[in-house]
């Protein structure tokens, strides 16, 4: 009786030992956690993915398609379709360039992809990887959050925007010319900045109707006091006289004698030296800022020029130095690389 016993139970622990590996040879794979990685082996289907043919309509997200002969290539174009309806979206030609009244100090801004949209382009995710089984290339889409994108942006937005309102209020607050212009140069910089911004929020958010103009009118306030800033002007050599009032006329600068802010240019020579039938004559431009008797502001650029005859290479060096003049004047006034 016991050894039947004993048997029973040995066959019922062996059909419950049984019964455990069939239900953990059948139990399902554990699921993905939310955001995992899609895999990057797994056996294509033959049909392509309807988005090939056109992006999702889906107005919660934008999306972009690409390609390659690599997963990795594909992944990289597909987010770069994304940065490239940033860049092409909106096209308000007003917004193509920033440019002061009457052309002055105009600045391009391009369409080159700015900092603040790569960071936005960061936040894309792949939603779907495709491979052709016929040619092996590699097709995927990409996909930003709308919402989540404009948020992001638009939090840059109000950094730039107190920025702003404070370099505004400094400048109201200030009475040194020299000062006002290079502050008033540093609020222009955020107002270009914040021109793509604007522009990448109106294509989040489905609003491209109109984009806000500049706030705090950095540029014409720039024109503005430039126009009214008065100079008094010298050179040395006085050959350079000519050059230097069309370089501040060009830039709307009045010059008057006896003003308190002096512009001053400087060419200074070396010796004529002469070499293997060349004549080279070396010097140094100096542009200068003076108020109140004491330099401001200055920039220096080496010369060299080369000639047949003496003459020649002076005239040579002043040509330069002229253009030097034209280039640097208003970056030397603005305080400004």
């Amino acid at each position: 009786m016991s050894g039947r016993l004993r048997l029973a139970g040995l066959a019922a622990t062996i059909g419950a030992a049984l019964l455990l590996l069939g239900a953990c040879a059948t139990a399902p794979p554990p699921a993905e956690e939310p955001g995992a990685p899609l895999p990057r082996e797994e056996p294509a289907p033959a049909t392509p993915p309807l988005w090939l043919a056109g992006a999702p309509d889906d107005t919660q997200h934008l999306y972009g398609r690409g390609s390659g002969p690599t997963l990795e290539q594909a992944q990289q174009a597909a987010r770069a379709e994304i940065a490239r309806i940033f860049e092409t979206h909106v096209h308000d030609a007003r917004w193509d360039h920033i440019h002061a009244v009457d052309g002055l100090l105009a600045q391009s801004t391009g369409r080159a992809l700015t900092s603040e949209t790569e960071r936005v382009i960061h936040g894309s995710e792949i939603a779907d990887l495709w491979r052709d089984p016929s040619t092996g290339e590699h097709y995927a889409l990409a996909r930003l959050p709308r919402a989540t994108a404009a948020a992001q942006v638009r939090r840059h937005v109000r950094e730039l925007e107190a920025e702003g309102d404070a370099l505004l209020a400094r400048v109201q607050a200030m009475h040194d010319p020299l000062q006002q212009l290079t502050v008033l140069t540093q609020g222009r910089a955020i107002e270009q900045r914040l021109v793509p911004l604007q522009r990448d929020i109106a294509i989040l958010e489905r609003d491209e109707s109109t984009l806000p103009e500049p706030r705090w009118g950095f540029e014409a306030r720039m024109h503005e006091f430039l126009a009214a800033l008065t100079l008094a002007l010298e050179a040395e050599p006085p050959a350079l006289a000519p050059a230097l009032r069309e370089a501040a006329h060009a830039l709307g600068l009045r010059a008057a004698s006896g003003a308190p802010l002096i512009l001053r240019v400087d060419l200074e020579l070396e010796p004529l030296l002469q070499e293997d039938g060349w004549y080279w004559q070396r010097g140094q431009l100096t542009l200068s800022l003076w108020e109140a008797g004491l330099p401001a502001r200055a920039r220096s650029w080496p010369l060299k020029q080369a000639g047949t005859a003496p003459a020649l290479a002076e005239r040579r060096l002043q040509a330069e130095a002229e253009a030097l003049l034209a280039r640097h004047l208003r970056t030397l006034l603005l305080g400004t690389p």
